[in-house]
């Protein structure tokens, strides 16, 4: 699992996939073989997986911490983000996930927020801390809410935005649509 940013690529060390863990010698391999520089790997006790970084602008993301990042491993992405010229990140904290999907919670942030234009983003409200509505709001973010049906069975803020106002996401969530 890797980030890349201006520069070369952040490797991740993970969190809630431990079972992951060693894919990183191969992926350190496949950057190697395209060329790209591999400018930082999460250590020691950090974790943080590359679903947890979300531009809401070039130089502005959104992280979370969860499961999938602590505040060592985001502390540790943070300075090199900033060396690569992020100016803002704002750190959500996500809902506890238990043994089933069942009470809510997820492990990236992609799963409940997803930027669809320019300051405009869908939610699922379940899911977002209040500090980080707060954060999106002076931001000046329109908002749009997710049905819980429509969450539960297509998670439509996990999409592919191809430009402002252009995204790639599951047919069946007609209401976000």
């Amino acid at each position: 699992d890797i980030r890349v940013v201006r520069g070369g690529a952040i490797q991740s060390r993970f969190g809630h996939g431990s079972f992951k863990r060693g894919v990183e010698r191969e992926m350190q391999r496949f950057l190697a073989q395209i060329g790209c520089p591999i400018i930082y790997t999460v250590c020691g006790n950090g974790i943080f997986e590359a679903g947890e970084l979300y531009n809401v602008a070039e130089d502005v993301m959104l992280t979370m911490l969860s499961n999938s990042a602590n505040r060592e491993g985001l502390e540790q992405v943070q300075f090199v983000l900033e060396r690569c010229g992020v100016k803002e990140m704002h750190a959500a904290r996500a809902t506890t996930l238990m043994d089933s999907f069942e009470s809510g919670g997820e492990f990236h942030i992609d799963m409940f927020f997803g930027v669809i234009d320019l300051r405009k983003a869908i939610i699922f409200p379940n899911q977002l801390d209040y500090e980080t509505y707060k954060w999106l709001r002076s931001k000046g973010f329109e908002l749009i809410e997710i049905p819980a049906d429509e969450q539960k069975k297509f998670a439509p803020s996990n999409l592919v935005l191809l430009e402002p106002g252009k995204v790639i996401m599951p047919k069946g969530a007609v209401e976000t649509i």
